[in-house]
């Protein structure tokens, strides 16, 4: 979950940087802050959604009020950061039109890969462990076929299978 927040929010880094370099490629005469200046944050939607508690509300209800407050809150936050980090990327973006933005996505890439690798690494001696017994029981079994095969008998056969494949 960690590795696709992080992609997302590369990408959307990378897009506002683009749409700063496209503001330059268009018309580079105009003044990007007074543009980005123009994404405002509307937080009063979500203080007009706050509610207060009483004494006359049960407790599970100024919980879930409270709870409501709470998620209103973070959503007025997360919008209020995304169009901040939206401005500053518009905003390096035009103006800064000469950079290639796409070295940046294939450095990410490698470091998300990395990091994959890395989340697997303490699980990759149990499944060598699991590969290794899995072997380990099938030459065993081949050697007690080949031995019935040759001409021994059916107790030969169960006393081979029963003492090698716990070894």
């Amino acid at each position: 979950m960690k590795f696709i927040s992080l992609w997302i929010f590369i990408i959307i880094i990378l897009s506002f940087l683009s749409i700063g370099k496209v503001f330059y490629e268009e018309d580079n005469t105009q003044d990007i802050t007074n543009i980005t200046n123009q994404l405002e944050w509307n937080e009063t939607r979500y203080n007009s959604l706050i509610e207060n508690t009483s004494k006359d509300m049960n407790l599970s209800m100024r919980n879930t009020i409270r709870i409501k407050n709470i998620i209103y809150k973070g959503i007025s936050n997360v919008g209020f950061i995304f169009f901040e980090i939206s401005k500053i990327g518009i905003e390096l973006g035009y103006e800064n039109p000469e950079y290639n933005y796409l070295w940046f996505a294939k450095i990410i890439i490698y470091i998300l890969i990395l990091c994959m690798v890395l989340t697997i690494i303490p699980i990759l001696p149990i499944i060598i462990a699991i590969i290794y017994l899995l072997i380990k029981a099938l030459i065993n079994l081949i050697k007690a076929i080949k031995k019935k095969t040759k001409g021994g008998t059916k107790s030969d056969y169960t006393k081979t299978i029963k003492k090698k494949s716990f070894r």
